[in-house]
């Protein structure tokens, strides 16, 4: 992402830009997956801080990805009933 940033600031072809604005949605897309992954691992092993922290840095990415928003929901509903939760259920 800090390398797309670069070249939008580098080159001003709309063509240019437009196909870097697609990779920047390709490349956020994957990155969110990649946390998301993470945080069914962190799940799995109860850790509940490490999976919300996983999960915000996926919102953080894509603010509106249903996936991260019904995991953290997920997260925090069953952490607030105590141990056994299983958010990726």
């Amino acid at each position: 992402l800090k390398e797309l940033d670069r070249l939008e600031k580098k080159y001003d072809d709309p063509q240019l830009r437009e196909k870097m604005s697609s990779y920047r949605k390709i490349a956020t897309d994957q990155l969110v997956e990649v946390y998301m992954n993470l945080a069914s691992r962190e799940c799995v092993k109860s850790d509940y801080n490490g999976a919300m922290n996983t999960v915000e840095e996926a919102l953080s990415l894509d603010p509106n990805n249903e996936s991260a928003l019904s995991m953290r929901s997920k997260i925090e509903e069953y952490s607030s009933e105590g141990g056994g939760w299983r958010p990726w259920i």
